[in-house]
């Protein structure tokens, strides 16, 4: 019963691991794409 009992915990850790490397692995995609989007619209109110 105690090895179901460990297994259960381990999965229930890497999947909680898994889902938050998602979503930081998400959010540092929008970070980087919103920071292009910045540098664009920075370039583009020196152009005026």
């Amino acid at each position: 019963m105690k090895q179901v009992l460990i297994i259960a915990v381990v999965a229930i850790i890497a999947a909680v691991n898994f889902v938050m490397y998602c979503c930081l692995r998400v959010a540092s995609q929008e970070d980087q794409m919103l920071e292009k989007l910045s540098r664009r619209k920075e370039s583009e109110s020196d152009g005026d």
